[in-house]
């Protein structure tokens, strides 16, 4: 759902009830992966950038999903994903819940592109 809050915390806010902890928590991981990224709001969601404004990942929720963006999803991962329940874009990695393995399936996502230079 497009938002246009000023501030991820705002985000969070408008949320719903039911989706802000797992929203919160994919958050939290992200912040601890790139401590010195950038948190702001573009395209209606949270991303996280570099210094120089190139985002590495966002997210936000859909009507029916959770969602997490990077810039693609490595090949190598699309299967470990799809099995895990993830339903899976270019770039995007869509699920209904999140439970504490899925998160770290984001986690290893994340360190991933962040390794080979991907970006959205």
């Amino acid at each position: 759902m497009k938002s246009d809050a000023a501030t991820v915390d705002g985000f969070l806010t408008e949320q719903p009830e039911k989706l802000r902890d797992a929203l919160a928590q994919i958050r939290h991981m992200i912040r601890t992966e790139i401590p010195d990224g950038l948190e702001g709001m573009k395209y209606g969601g949270p991303v996280y950038s570099l210094s120089d404004g190139t985002i590495l990942c966002g997210f936000t929720a859909q009507k029916n999903n959770l969602a997490f963006y990077v810039g693609r999803v490595p090949d190598e991962f699309r299967e470990t994903l799809s099995q895990a329940g993830f339903n899976l874009g270019k770039g995007a990695v869509r699920i209904k819940t999140l439970a504490p393995e899925k998160l770290q399936l984001l986690r290893s996502l994340l360190r991933d592109v962040i390794s080979k230079g991907i970006t959205c």
